[in-house]
């Protein structure tokens, strides 16, 4: 967990640009994230140009865990970027046929766990 407004800023930074080079769309990073979803675009914005993102609820935690949904993707395809960016809105049989940005949307941090693990070869979908 980042201690430091410095480590927060930084942290809050790398998911904006993660949930941009996803294409998740602005209406959906809120829900993401853990925030409210009436959440204004302009308090995200802010979080791309230098602002902390708030520091409520799991927020943090769920920033960590794309982190680490982006790093295990950028393994499976070390050699694309491109394939990685895209695979969070592929539909993936292993989910059912549903893409794990469907997953981490609907299940919220307990998705995104499972989104880790499958990653990670821990469970099986």
């Amino acid at each position: 967990m980042p201690h430091t407004t410095e480590e927060h800023v930084d942290l809050s930074r790398a998911v904006m640009r993660l949930l941009t080079a996803w294409g998740v769309p602005a209406a959906q990073q809120p829900v993401l994230l853990g925030l409210d979803p009436s959440a204004h675009r302009r308090e995200l914005n802010r979080c791309r140009f230098g602002a902390a993102l708030p520091d409520t609820g799991d927020v943090y935690t769920r920033a960590r865990l794309l982190l680490a949904i982006s790093a295990a993707v950028a393994q499976l395809f070390p050699h694309s970027s491109v394939a990685a960016e895209v695979w969070v809105t592929t539909p993936q049989l292993r989910f059912g046929g549903h893409t794990p940005l469907e997953i981490m949307l609907e299940d919220g941090s307990l998705g995104m766990r499972r989104v880790v693990d499958y990653l990670m070869g821990q469970s099986p979908l």
